[in-house]
């Protein structure tokens, strides 16, 4: 059994490990430190797999590389010479990982005849990044990603195939991987990090995606990000050599966009879920502060 898993993994290029279902310790403590107004209230959250499939054995973690841009995409990217131009994470301009990833759990539950299995991807119950180190995908970083040290870097999204089939575990990642890189916490436009610890309210994919009007503030935090944030993951060492291209996009072709427009280009993206006004909102936003008044 534990060859087919390893043996998918090569096949798809995924990163894959299996943990244990006991809960892990500290897990809501933790939560505080990092929690968004996009997920349950830690007090709230089921933490533990039994929750969601009472006989659980086995979690297998799967960790998939973010994809390349879908074609849908090509409309927004911009051209070679164009003049006003923003940045859209490489996640948000992939087909939607909630669909990928299930899809590809799907898959490695029938591969493996799981009698009974219950798949989590983003689902707001145990925290897919927890279950990643406990099943040796990486180490936490203090960024608050998994960093996987051999060949994945951090930019891969993580799925939990939860199933009664006993499987050996595999070990747990390395606590300790950062050793006394800052990096990322210099660089993030919002200062929004320390180490291992999230303040939302200055992350820039957290003010990308919220709702109503951004502050003076919150605005020059966004700098070019126009959805999603990439800086804290390009600028780690582990990442040389596996970061996916950086991607420009038309801030002229967003702020034209029509909305019919929009669910044509974005609706298997994960753009798809903050909408419409949000996108054309951020997109006018870097434009007024980068170029209309910079």
């Amino acid at each position: 059994m534990r060859h087919l898993i390893t043996q998918f993994a090569e096949q798809k290029n995924c990163l894959i490990g299996i943990a244990d279902p006991n809960p892990i310790p500290g897990v809501r403590e933790r939560l505080e430190q990092t929690e968004t107004p996009f997920a349950p209230k830690p007090p709230m959250r089921k933490l533990s797999p039994a929750d969601y499939l009472p006989d659980v054995k086995s979690v297998i973690v799967l960790g998939a590389s973010y994809a390349p841009p879908c074609a849908e995409v090509s409309s927004i990217i911009a051209r070679p010479g164009e003049p006003y131009t923003g940045l859209i994470s490489s996640m948000a301009l992939s087909p939607d990982y909630h669909r990928t990833v299930r899809a590809l759990l799907i898959e490695l539950a029938g591969l493996i005849s799981a009698p009974h299995y219950k798949i989590l991807v983003d689902s707001g119950g145990p925290v897919e990044r927890e279950w990643a180190v406990k099943a040796g995908l990486g180490f936490w970083g203090k960024n608050c990603c998994v960093i996987s040290p051999s060949n994945k870097g951090s930019f891969f999204n993580i799925g939990l195939l939860l199933t009664d089939l006993a499987l050996p575990a595999s070990q747990p990642g390395d606590m300790d991987g950062c050793g006394t890189c800052t990096r990322c916490l210099e660089a993030c436009p919002g200062k929004a990090l320390e180490p291992f610890r999230l303040n939302y309210k200055n992350c820039v994919s957290y003010i990308t995606q919220k709702n109503g009007e951004l502050s003076a503030e919150e605005q020059r935090i966004m700098g070019k990000q126009i959805y999603f944030c990439d800086i804290c993951q390009r600028v780690c060492p582990y990442n040389e050599g596996v970061a996916p291209e950086q991607v420009k996009v038309s801030l002229t072709g967003l702020m034209n966009m029509t909305e019919d427009t929009f669910g044509q280009t974005c609706v298997y993206t994960a753009m798809n879920w903050k909408g419409f006004k949000i996108l054309k909102r951020n997109a006018a936003t870097v434009f007024n502060t980068i170029y209309k008044w910079g």
